[in-house]
């Protein structure tokens, strides 16, 4: 009893053997060199010599494995902001979301967090840190600084007027 595995990367046009299950069991190990869309097929013989047919040309792969270890590509990091406060910092306000391609992924999943220091009053910085993954896991990220900034000096809404405060008596200086 044995079981071959037959590869092709063009799914089913060529075949060519990949190799032989070294105990005929499940799992078996299977490396490739690059990334690419791979089909396989296992051919297997019994005890007694029956052997399934090997794959031909236009035989479709009974599994088709995507290899993919290139992460996304971000096609848009939001760029550095300087707000007035008080100011949105939603990303759709700060030159946001980020985008990004991917050559396995057409919609690579995006998602952002935020490390926030504050400051005096209403000001305060962040660091936002965009990260595009694709279905393979891999991933890429970008950053964007946002400050919020006070620069409205503050409004007396209620001043009294001048008052003028009469001395009755000047008091002894220390040491006099």
């Amino acid at each position: 009893k044995k079981v071959e595995f037959y590869i092709t990367e063009d799914m089913g046009s060529t075949w060519r053997l990949y190799g032989e299950d070294p105990d005929a069991k499940s799992p078996m190990m299977i490396k490739v060199q690059r990334e690419g869309i791979y089909g396989f097929m296992s051919v297997g013989t019994d005890y007694v010599g029956n052997r399934e047919r090997a794959p031909v040309s236009g035989t479709r792969p009974e599994m088709v494995v995507v290899v993919d270890r290139t992460p996304p590509t971000i096609t848009h990091c939001p760029t550095a902001q300087v707000l007035d406060c008080p100011a949105s910092t939603n990303p759709a306000d700060t030159d946001g979301p980020a985008t990004a391609e991917d050559n396995c992924d057409p919609a690579p999943d995006i998602t952002y967090s935020d490390d926030t220091d504050y400051g005096c009053g209403n000001t305060f910085s962040i660091v936002r840190t965009w990260v595009a993954t694709d279905r393979c896991g891999n991933s890429t990220s970008c950053v964007q600084s946002i400050v919020v900034r006070d620069i409205t000096p503050p409004d007396i809404t209620l001043c009294p007027e001048n008052t003028s405060v009469e001395c009755i008596q000047t008091p002894n200086a220390p040491g006099a």
